[in-house]
């Protein structure tokens, strides 16, 4: 009588491991203090989410739409506030959307204060908090972040030398920061928009 093959089971214990391992990729990467990954694209452009906070700030009146137009070297640059939903800890966020030489840019800036960052349950003061944006740049960037001397009580910028994904500039002013996400500016223009941004924050 014929010995019946048995039949080889399917290898689960690999496939776990495998999923195991991208469940804690996906929640590293959501971890990532600020939202320092680039923002999620939609069809109206970049959006960034922020904590429904009572008294959100506003931070679109941070600078005057002339100031923010001439610290980017740009004709205008059109502000629009963004949705609030609870995936970042920030107290409120502005999209600059500006145009130069015929192509569009963006710049989306955040700001995290101590209150916000609690309500996030965020734990640590602000300058712990910078300087997990600025270890984020590193990983985001795969490359050291550039510090800024003279910027709030201190500043770091990444990604500016790369072409797939908009760059990144934080700055820190005693127990807030500021962070900015941006798409057809370089380093210098970001840095002028932080220092017209900075003497307002709270």
């Amino acid at each position: 009588m014929p010995r019946r093959r048995r039949r080889r089971s399917f290898p689960w214990l690999p496939v776990l491991i495998l999923v195991a391992l991208l469940a804690g990729a996906y929640v590293f990467v959501r971890g990532v203090p600020g939202g320092l990954l680039p923002a999620r694209e939609t069809g109206s452009g970049t959006t960034v989410s922020t904590l429904t906070l009572p008294g959100s700030l506003d931070v679109c009146a941070l600078a005057t739409p002339k100031a923010v137009a001439e610290a980017l070297g740009v004709a205008q640059a059109t502000a629009r506030q963004v949705g609030a939903t609870a995936d970042v800890p920030a107290q409120g966020a502005c999209t600059w959307d500006f145009e130069r030489g015929g192509k569009a840019g963006q710049v989306v800036a955040q700001v995290f204060t101590a209150r916000s960052r609690a309500a996030g349950g965020i734990q640590g003061d602000a300058q712990a908090y910078f300087q997990g944006i600025a270890t984020g740049f590193e990983y985001a960037y795969k490359e050291a972040p550039a510090r800024i001397a003279g910027l709030g009580d201190e500043a770091a910028a990444g990604g500016y030398g790369a072409s797939d994904q908009p760059a990144q500039l934080a700055v820190r002013q005693r127990e807030t920061v500021l962070t900015l996400l941006v798409t057809g500016a370089d380093r210098a223009a970001s840095e002028r928009l932080a220092r017209a941004l900075v003497p307002a924050l709270p």
